[in-house]
């Protein structure tokens, strides 16, 4: 009761204020200026209050633009945070696949093949890091000029189409199979989740 009170004085007061300047004016000549200033201020007076209160009423803080600009500039401000925890994460795992590159990089070479690509599905949840499967490609390295490799031969195995044996007919080398074998020990892997394809 007594914000109402205080509107309806608020408004009394600048009417008496409005009568007396509206007396002591120079002339008729200024008076539709001045009855526009007026006129401006008491509206101003009569709306500010009432939004207030109508924005009261309805639940929220009085203060609309205040609220709007703060849920924008939240809403900014978290979709920062989201742009670099993302370039920080791509930064972390660009160096991750790297240090794993150089290390099968190594592990490879020990079993005398090259490394021509390698690509690596990561963890980037609950499990952030691990590596759920590998994609190798690798080449043997030059064996002496003696020794000539000859591919297994399949009696009475399955075909496609295209003439080549199926998937479930294709046998790795043991040397591929060793490779894997090490390289599944290494990184706690299983031996289904790598793939190695010969160069």
């Amino acid at each position: 009761m007594q914000i109402v009170s205080e509107y309806i004085r608020n408004i009394a007061v600048f009417l008496i204020f409005s009568s007396f300047i509206a007396i002591i004016s120079p002339g008729k000549k200024y008076e539709p200026y001045i009855n526009l200033v007026l006129g401006i201020i008491l509206i101003f007076l009569i709306t500010i209050p009432l939004a207030g209160m109508i924005t009261a009423i309805s639940g929220g803080s009085g203060d609309f633009f205040s609220d709007a600009t703060l849920r924008h500039d939240r809403a900014v401000m978290a979709r920062q945070i989201e742009e670099a925890s993302q370039s920080q994460i791509d930064a972390i795992l660009d160096t991750y696949t790297q240090s794993l590159t150089q290390q099968l990089l190594r592990i490879v070479s020990n079993h005398n093949f090259t490394l021509y690509d390698a690509d690596f599905k990561i963890d980037t949840g609950e499990d952030f890091g691990a590596i759920l499967s590998m994609h190798l490609t690798v080449g043997e390295d030059d064996l002496p000029t003696r020794l000539i490799r000859i591919d297994p031969v399949r009696i009475g195995a399955a075909v496609n189409a295209r003439g080549q044996p199926t998937p479930s007919e294709i046998e790795e080398s043991p040397r591929i199979m060793a490779l894997k074998s090490v390289i599944s020990d290494f990184y706690n892997l299983a031996q289904d989740n790598i793939y190695i394809n010969e160069h």
